[in-house]
């Protein structure tokens, strides 16, 4: 009952099984669910859970644990583990002990589901990264400072192209479009 969640975005649903724990594995962090409903998001190098319903343990994945179910992704390490119930959600930094918790609407973090990305403070590059599962053409961000930017607000699926027109009336960017690529500077 282990799944490794490679990069992007999955919710996940599951009733309780004290004995046989659910583990999704994802770039550095482990969550266990504990019968629950939850959203796990690979964003650069942030990986963000969020609780909808229940409870799940988050914690870093142990750097001596293999890639199995064994013991080490059953259980969470007792230093640095959190447990997040219902309506919180933790940004976590890839590598590092950083970390923030805070409570939030859980149905932001599963709009994605409604054809919505919905975004508060988050940097452009980890906006950019989400969009560009759904572009037809990949976005692309050349500048450091341009990547550090943080967006609030919603990107609608299907309204990408038009998302891309109104950038430059809120940052203080360009959006040069090619053929196959968009590039923000």
């Amino acid at each position: 009952r282990t799944l490794d969640l490679q990069k992007g975005e999955a919710f996940f649903s599951g009733a309780p099984n004290h004995e046989r724990p659910f583990i999704v594995k994802a770039t550095g962090l482990r969550v266990r669910a504990v019968g629950t409903k939850f959203n796990v998001r690979e964003a650069d190098d942030r990986v963000i859970v969020t609780v909808a319903e229940g409870t799940v343990d988050v914690y870093a994945a142990a750097s001596n644990e293999q890639r199995s179910d064994g013991p080490a992704a059953a259980a969470p390490a007792a230093a640095g583990s959190l447990r997040l119930t219902a309506g919180n959600e933790v940004t976590w930094v890839v590598g590092t002990d950083k970390r923030v918790v805070r409570a939030t609407d859980p149905e932001r973090a599963l709009a994605w589901r409604y054809g919505r990305l919905e975004y508060i403070d988050e940097p452009l590059s980890a906006v950019v990264a989400d969009v560009n599962r759904y572009s037809s053409r990949k976005l692309i961000i050349s500048d450091p400072a341009v990547a550090r930017m943080t967006y609030t607000g919603t990107v609608l699926i299907g309204s990408i192209d038009e998302w891309l027109r109104a950038m430059p009336g809120e940052f203080p960017i360009k959006v040069i479009a090619a053929d196959s690529s968009v590039s923000l500077v």
